[in-house]
């Protein structure tokens, strides 16, 4: 009898707190709200590059552009505080030798930082290299490739949890350009300068580098042959270096494009670009697992159009948002698909409602909590604008937002960075009538 009554007992207080649990109504987080766009330089001189934008996980987000000063381009660094707002813009680099372009920058988890930015020496671009150690500060500006006969581009960065790095670029020699690379280690230093993609008649170009905690990375690249173009990548092994470099899809005879690629911190990392199916482009990704390679290659977006500039980020959950432009038959939208490690990617969203003018060039960061944000380019006549949508783990994509209000010419190229407090950072190129300038606005 008194094991009956036990059981009904417990019987009875498992039921009452199924009925509290469900009773309880889920919290979704309010959206952040954006603030007023600021102009981040006041130089007058000369017209902008388009900027970058990277959270510094030392508190503050670093906004980055190369300038005209009448006689050539600056490269040029700018802090913002969540808490305290925007500081004065610093100068990155004063080697008055010729012209440097806008710097990429990426830090690891511990604030350990690298910026990389193309410098003219007066006769070819050179790839230059900065290192931030939060206890010190910047470093001195070194040169990371040591080929005199032409110029280097479009460098990249990635920074292991341990402070290893990992550069790639593209390098012009005559007709043609390679990727190459470059590892720091942090206990011996630069490695030296090697050339990752195939050598003969191709042009390589769209280099993006990823890495894991344990110090191995993966290069990528699109590569044109006489017919087509091609995504290829490069695994570096922590104990071996780098492996040959392998092609990751073969739509033969159409063309691929734009390859980017992100990483969770833990050897996962995905793939996004472009693939014609001999009328429209379409956006493909693939995946890397940790001990198991390559999977299939997966189409995400699921229209009729022209797909353009996918952009993707990751959390270290492995987490992924992939924003891009698609053309409906009258204008470019912008589009949008999720993807977690348990279920694979969802179905392709429109994150923008407007059908008066076209969207393009966008750009998405989120956060480890599972929130992103996603910002572009808006016609709205007679100007670009640009707008932003935010992603809330509870809820899903909401509404387009305008982030900025001038109207005296096109905004357009916007960057944006989130860091772990829901805090995001967007930064673009504004037209003033005369001259571009570097404008921001600030989620919170």
């Amino acid at each position: 009898m008194n094991i009956q009554k036990l059981f009904l007992a417990t019987f009875t207080v498992c039921v009452l707190f199924l009925f509290s649990v469900c009773d309880t109504p889920q919290t979704v987080p309010s959206p952040g709200i954006w603030g007023a766009e600021l102009l981040l330089e006041t130089d007058d001189t000369g017209s902008v590059d388009p900027p970058q934008i990277v959270y510094d996980n030392n508190g503050k987000f670093i906004a980055s552009w190369s300038q005209h000063d009448g006689t050539r381009d600056n490269g040029w660094i700018c802090y913002y505080s969540p808490s305290t707002g925007w500081e004065l813009p610093l100068l990155l680099e004063t080697d008055d030798n010729g012209a440097a372009g806008t710097a990429v920058i990426a830090f690891n988890g511990s604030g350990r930082g690298f910026a990389v930015w193309p410098q003219s020496d007066g006769i070819n671009y050179n790839v230059m290299c900065r290192q931030y150690i939060p206890e010190t500060g910047w470093g001195a500006p070194l040169n990371i490739e040591n080929y005199d006969d032409d110029s280097a581009d479009s460098a990249k960065v990635a920074v292991d949890v341990a402070g290893n790095a990992f550069v790639v670029w593209l390098q012009k020699n005559g007709g043609r350009a390679t990727i190459w690379s470059n590892h720091y280690n942090i206990t011996t230093g630069w490695d030296g300068p090697v050339q990752i993609s195939n050598a003969g008649l191709y042009i390589a170009g769209s280099a993006g580098i990823a890495c894991d905690k344990t110090g191995n990375a993966i290069a990528t690249w699109l590569q044109v042959d006489s017919a087509q173009g091609d995504i290829w990548t490069c695994r570096y092994d922590s104990s071996t270096g780098w492996d040959a470099p392998e092609i990751i899809e073969s739509n033969i005879p159409m063309s691929s494009g734009t390859p980017s690629i992100v990483s969770d911190g833990d050897d996962n990392m995905i793939v996004i670009w472009t693939q014609s199916n001999g009328t429209f482009s379409n956006c493909w990704t693939r995946r890397y697992i940790a001990g198991t390679g390559w999977t299939t290659a997966v189409k995400i977006d699921n229209n009729s159009g022209e797909a353009w500039r996918p952009v993707i980020a990751m959390n270290e959950s492995g987490n992924a948002f992939a924003v891009w432009s698609q053309y409906d038959g009258i204008d470019y939208n912008i589009w949008a698909n999720t993807f977690s490690p348990g279920s694979g990617w969802g179905t392709a969203q429109l994150i923008e409602f407007s059908d008066d003018g076209g969207a393009a060039f966008p750009d998405i960061a989120c956060n480890n909590r599972g929130d992103a944000v996603a910002v572009w380019s808006y016609e709205d006549e007679p100007y670009l604008n640009i707008y932003a949508n935010q992603y809330i783990k509870e809820s899903g994509w909401g509404d387009a937002f305008l982030i900025e209000s001038s109207d005296l010419g096109n905004a357009g190229l916007a960057k944006v960075a989130c860091d772990s407090n829901k805090n995001a950072v967007a930064v673009w190129r504004q037209y003033d009538g005369s001259r571009a300038d570097i404008w921001a606005n600030s989620l919170k």
